[in-house]
């Protein structure tokens, strides 16, 4: 059994408007507003993605370079900083003590040093990159919203 709401009306035509009217053109896509921080914050994640693992490279060569000039330059601070009485007492403890002191600041000095050197270069070259393609991205969103569907550039 069927149920009918609303009221009869013989004069309306059996058609739904969507059948009377003509067909629209498609509209032309309108150019979103650019999002600098959106921009600048991919642009960082490409930077920090191809500057960790160069960092680390960097870091571990700067800090066995840095150990291995460190320990010379601990030994003849550490060896000449002793006073005149103990000389022959503890010479070569001070040797010893020196060389570690050295390799330590040394290899911690080479580590900041190469991670920055090798890491900083990277991650601007890829940062820029990013940049440049979404700054080119829009650009060609831009350009396909102002030409219209059918139409060619007036300086094509």
């Amino acid at each position: 059994m069927a149920i009918a709401a609303g009221t009869a009306n013989a004069q309306e035509p059996a058609t739904t408007p969507a059948n009377n009217t003509q067909p629209q053109p498609a509209a032309a896509p309108v150019a979103q507003p650019v999002d600098l921080n959106s921009d600048l914050s991919q642009s960082l994640e490409a930077a920090n993605m191809s500057m960790g693992p160069v960092s680390a490279v960097g870091a571990a060569a700067g800090s066995v370079i840095g150990a291995a000039l460190g320990c010379p330059f601990g030994i003849a601070t550490g060896g000449t900083l002793m006073t005149v009485a103990t000389v022959g007492v503890l010479t070569v403890p001070a040797i010893a003590a020196g060389c570690i002191v050295g390799a330590v600041a040394g290899g911690g000095l080479g580590a900041m040093v190469g991670g920055s050197a090798a890491g900083l270069p990277v991650g601007v070259a890829a940062g820029v990159q990013k940049y440049n393609q979404l700054q080119a991205q829009h650009a060609a969103d831009a350009q396909k919203a102002h030409t219209a569907p059918g139409s060619t550039p007036a300086n094509s």
